[in-house]
């Protein structure tokens, strides 16, 4: 009776420890690229050099909206981004632009090409153990979470610049 028990106690614990591990080995890149090919909302805590930004982000579509919450000086400070042209807007005064025209270093283009390259799965690598997937064509890495891909942290060494996520969301 007790070496019954015993084994059923022994394959409940493996098939747990197995499905656990299968569902780690499962995620990929593909995964990445169809959750971000979707519409997704966040907050970011935004660390660029010796600055800190906070923004509401939205994706719709093929437009991220990027608007800044703080500092107060900034605050309502608005990006839309949709692939070819930029339109900002402060305080009552918009200006459209190429996307070409909006410097590279731009905080919200920084965030709009890295989110576009989470969605195709060609450019990133994905380490599993440390559920950080890593775009290599532009210099970024994104850390998701591993149960839901939500996005945590996005990193641009090269730029000195952190986007801290809370509560993102798929829509």
């Amino acid at each position: 009776m007790r070496k019954n028990a015993l084994f059923k106690a022994v394959l409940i614990f493996s098939i747990s420890v197995l499905t656990a591990c299968s569902k780690v080995l499962t995620l990929s890149t593909q995964d990445i690229a169809e959750a971000y090919s979707g519409d997704y909302a966040c907050s970011a805590v935004i660390l660029a050099e010796d600055d800190s930004f906070n923004a509401d982000i939205e994706k719709n579509g093929s437009e991220i909206t990027f608007t800044v919450t703080s500092p107060e000086s900034m605050a309502g400070l608005c990006a839309v981004l949709d692939g070819e042209n930029a339109r900002f807007s402060f305080c009552g005064i918009s200006a459209d632009f190429s996307q070409n025209d909006v410097p590279p270093k731009a905080l919200a283009k920084l965030f709009y090409l890295a989110l576009q390259s989470l969605s195709l799965p060609d450019g990133i690598s994905l380490n599993l153990e440390q559920t950080r997937a890593v775009a290599r064509c532009n210099g970024f890495s994104a850390e998701l979470d591993k149960d839901d891909l939500a996005l945590v942290r996005l990193s641009f060494p090269e730029e000195n610049t952190v986007f801290e996520i809370e509560n993102f969301r798929f829509l």
